[in-house]
Parts: C-alpha cells; structure tokens; sequence
C-alpha cells in the first residue's frame, strides 16, 4: 500500500493532529506487533523526509480535489437554477431606454 494512503487513513482517525515523529511512532509501534505483515515491518525504519514528503503530496492532493469539488459544486449550483436564472435577463424597459 502507498504510504500516502497510510497516512491519510491515521489523519482521518486519529482524534487530534499528529506530527511527523507521532506518525513515526505509530509506525514504529505496529511494527512490534505480534502479527504485524511485511508491508507494516517495513515502515518501522521510514524516514522522516519520506513521511513528510508523503503528507505534502495527499496536501496537493487534497487541495486540488477541494478546488475541483468547490468547480463542480458550482456547475451543478448554475445547472439547478437554469438558464433563465444565470443568464441575465434584458427588460423591455432597459432595452427602450438604450433606444432614446
């Protein structure tokens, strides 16, 4: 498994935020485990610019699918209200008073 999908996993469960060194720890810990597979022993010697490294990559991440989410929010905002809503709508009036 990826290590950035790792981390994000503990992120989202952790109850407060976690440092690299508590990640660090984290890993270091399941580790020891008794029943701890290849892919968890591995991360018990991670080091810490790979971990940061990992977390400034799922912050992009995370960033653009925000942006991308907030885009298509606002597509399906403009869809709902329709055409009639978004495009701006002339008035007999203003269009004579440009007439005069």
């Amino acid at each position: 498994m990826e290590l950035k999908f790792i981390l994000e996993s503990l992120l989202f469960s952790a109850q407060k935020p976690l440092s690299v060194k508590e990640l660090r720890d984290v890993f270091a810990a399941a580790a020891e485990a008794e029943d701890a597979d290849a892919t968890v022993k591995s991360l018990k010697k991670i080091k810490e610019e790979d971990v940061t490294a990992a977390l400034e990559t799922l912050a992009r991440e995370h960033e653009t699918a925000e942006q991308n989410g907030h885009d298509e929010r606002q597509k399906g905002q403009d869809a709902a209200r329709g055409p009639a809503q978004i495009i701006p709508v002339v008035s007999d009036e203003e269009d004579n008073a440009g007439a005069n």
